[in-house]
């Protein structure tokens, strides 16, 4: 009988990733495998060394994403975007062929939200003064760390311009739900955006750079329609009214008129549905991510990895200090994307909203002793 444990490992199959350090096409690591190893490090361990990842599955927020990038993609580089997004779309419904409606629902969303999006920025000063230098860019870069080791690391950048000799890194978003205000105040501490960054100073050095600046971020985040919770914008197709009589149904809506109605919502609410703004990242942002973050971090992964490697199958020996699988009941507000008190203490100084307090065990110096 085969046990859940020998499906899920195999002793003598070496392991997916190479590690941190290693330049190969399997080693190094992303801003996604590092959030992993943040949350969980069993779970990282599963797919680095097993190669076991969860199912993908088709959800409509990823998939328009995707759509966009890829409209936002060719639509840089001056080419052609319709043909490109008919083609992921048709490769969907290669994958996903029981979510066809779904599929061409956020299809049409896109081909009718995209041109908008276009013709709404066309004419505006900042698409004019600024120079792309990269789209899609990919990157692998080494990054030496205190200790000597070299950690490389690898990704995508959505976009890098340069304006008055600066560069700046943009990053595309399609979202529902959209805090400015917040999405702002996160960036200077931000995974993505402060990795692409210091990977951006790297890469001047390197020469895959223009020898510029590194100004900072360029937030280019758009809604997704039919997403939020105002009622006006979250539109439905016109079912009209059945006769009883003859069966018939009388004002319905074509999918032609409905696409058409959403286009004209769009268009008479830009500022609701396309949205941008610039973050400038200081020296003191960056001295502060690597000093606070990216460092120890990368520091602790090495660690991690010499452990690991040792015997990657069996990570639970009796002298095991760094490895561990996250229980359940642990409360982490930032992985539920809640901002507390703590956030602007860290990130000003100010103590407004906190308190000080004499005792850690609040719950436990109150309660009389029953017994």
């Amino acid at each position: 009988m085969t046990t859940k444990k020998s499906q899920a490992t195999n002793s003598s199959k070496e392991p997916l990733w190479t590690g941190p350090q290693c330049s190969g096409p399997q080693g190094g690591i992303s801003q996604s495998l590092l959030g992993r190893f943040l949350c969980c490090r069993e779970r990282f361990r599963l797919l680095v060394v097993e190669g076991l990842r969860e199912e993908m599955l088709y959800n409509h927020k990823i998939e328009y994403g995707n759509m966009w990038q890829i409209c936002e993609e060719y639509h840089a580089a001056k080419k052609p975007w319709k043909e490109p997004l008919l083609k992921y779309v048709r490769d969907s419904l290669l994958e996903y062929p029981s979510k066809a409606e779904q599929i061409n629902k956020w299809y049409n969303v896109c081909k009718t939200q995209f041109p908008l999006y276009v013709e709404y920025y066309s004419n505006k000063t900042e698409t004019r003064i600024r120079k792309p230098v990269k789209q899609e860019h990919k990157f692998h870069v080494p990054y030496e760390l205190p200790s000597g080791r070299t950690v490389w690391l690898r990704g995508m950048m959505d976009e890098v311009f340069s304006k008055n000799k600066k560069l700046w890194l943009q990053e595309n978003k399609a979202r529902g739900d959209i805090n400015e205000e917040a999405m702002k105040f996160e960036l200077p501490f931000e995974l993505q955006t402060m990795i692409y960054n210091k990977v951006m100073q790297i890469e001047t050095i390197m020469g895959s750079l223009p020898a510029q600046p590194i100004a900072g971020v360029a937030y280019n985040v758009v809604r997704r329609p039919l997403s939020d919770w105002q009622g006006r914008f979250n539109i439905k197709q016109r079912k009209g009214r059945l006769n009883k009589k003859t069966g018939q149904r009388t004002g319905q809506e074509s999918d032609k008129q409905y696409y058409e109605r959403l286009g004209d919502l769009i268009k008479e609410n830009p500022s609701h549905f396309f949205m941008r703004w610039q973050s400038v990242i200081t020296e003191n942002d960056r001295e502060r991510f690597l000093q606070q973050f990216l460092v120890p971090i990368l520091e602790q992964l090495c660690d991690w990895w010499e452990h690991i490697s040792k015997d990657p199958h069996n990570p639970w020996d009796n002298k095991n200090t760094v490895h561990y699988r996250m229980p359940y009941g642990v409360y982490n507000p930032l992985l539920l994307g809640r901002q507390t008190e703590y956030a602007r203490f860290l990130h000003t100084g100010s103590l407004l909203g906190m308190e000080r307090v004499q005792t850690l065990f609040r719950e436990l110096d109150t309660k009389e002793d029953i017994t």
